[in-house]
């Protein structure tokens, strides 16, 4: 997780900015992973004060106090005379007029394009093209998956956080997996009772696709893409197959995005499957009608 400490002025010249894509500029520039300060300069006129020129004339004020840095001003090179008449003791009054951001890294994971190959030690990862939906208005999410990692089901797991946001803004998602041991069944219960997420139940059930339908009335801006993603390929919904962690303990799978033309028939193939599987209270009745059995033999 990272932390970013902006001042309430910095804010205000966000918000004021009249140009469209100000705002995205500044952010963008803020939120790259290795943020650059190396040709940034002492602004002389406030004590431990920095300024980072970007282009068009464009410019951030930033603090550093101890190992922090505070975000103070923004805007075009007429922002650095603005500042130079704030006194460091008004500064220091100020200097509680801030707001900490924390950023969940994954929040910024690259989007995944259709027609890619994914693996899980290469640059496009497997766990890279799951996570980068996180964002993302979803009309349907469909995970089918033989074998599920029970950890990715628990409460304040990142996948399970995903799902319930999918869920909150509106998404459906299934999920289909094999039948479950009966160890495991009580999870399956506590997950699809408090987060809604229907589950289907399959025998002998192979496949591993992952299909993202977005929403297309919901507009987003040009970070991200708002289109469907299809995944195809041989990894399961397991620390091997899809490491959410980041752990370098994994299997060497290979999957590939497929052509958006092809969205709908994956979406009918994953359907086909759907009906011919059970829901939860079902694999209960049969696994029950399976003890007795026993018992009576």
């Amino acid at each position: 997780m990272s932390k970013f400490t902006f001042h309430k002025k910095f804010i205000e010249d966000v918000c004021s900015n009249s140009d469209a894509n100000f705002a995205k500029r500044i952010f963008q520039t803020i939120f790259q992973k290795q943020i650059n300060h190396s040709e940034d300069h002492i602004f002389k006129s406030l004590n431990n004060a920095w300024i980072k020129k970007l282009g068009r004339g464009e410019r951030i004020i930033y603090l550093k106090k101890d190992n922090d840095i505070i975000f103070y001003r923004c805007g075009r090179h007429e922002i650095e005379d603005v500042v130079g008449r704030t006194s460091n003791s008004n500064l220091l009054k100020e200097i509680n007029e801030i707001t900490n951001i924390d950023i969940i890294d994954e929040d910024f994971v690259e989007m995944v394009s259709p027609n890619t190959f994914l693996k899980n030690d290469k640059q496009k990862t497997i766990r890279q093209a799951l996570l980068s939906r996180i964002r993302l208005p979803h009309n349907e999410v469909f995970i089918v998956s033989p074998f599920i990692e029970i950890e990715y089901l628990k409460r304040q797991h990142k996948f399970r956080r995903m799902l319930e946001n999918f869920m909150i803004e509106g998404s459906d998602v299934y999920i289909l997996t094999q039948i479950p041991n009966e160890e495991d069944i009580q999870v399956f219960k506590d997950f699809e009772r408090s987060t809604k997420v229907v589950l289907y139940f399959k025998e002998r059930l192979h496949s591993k696709m992952y299909l993202f339908i977005s929403n297309p009335n919901i507009k987003l801006s040009s970070f991200y893409k708002n289109h469907d993603l299809g995944i195809i390929g041989s990894a399961n919904l397991t620390r091997p197959g899809i490491p959410l962690e980041g752990s370098t303990n994994f299997n060497f799978e290979t999957c590939y995005t497929i052509p958006n033309e092809k969205i709908e028939e994956m979406k009918d193939i994953i359907n086909q499957n759907i009906n011919e599987s059970m829901d939860l209270n079902r694999v209960i009745r049969e696994l029950n009608k399976k003890k007795v059995k026993r018992i009576k033999q």
